[in-house]
């Protein structure tokens, strides 16, 4: 699992940062990827197993503004930042 903190909405009573998350379970799909060093299938592998807890940080960052708890915004600002590293 990893996170990023985002800025909250910014209304008064939400103030803060929330996580933004990325859940990665070691299945055997996914150890197999890792051991034929096929990376690049993993955020796949991840959007698919959304049953087995899994999740992409993409995911998580267009759910949080649906929820309310940051705005599109600053999802986007997540997203680009990470395109520029």
């Amino acid at each position: 699992m990893c996170a990023r903190h985002v800025c909250k909405s910014g209304r008064a009573n939400q103030q803060g940062r929330v996580p933004a998350t990325e859940v990665l379970i070691g299945t055997v799909a996914m150890r197999n990827q890792i051991r034929l060093n096929e990376l690049h299938l993993m955020k796949s592998y991840m959007e698919m197993g959304k049953d087995q807890g899994m999740h992409s940080l993409e995911q998580s960052l267009s759910q949080l503004p649906k929820k309310g708890e940051i705005t599109a915004d600053a999802a986007r600002s997540v997203v680009s930042d990470l395109k520029v590293r």
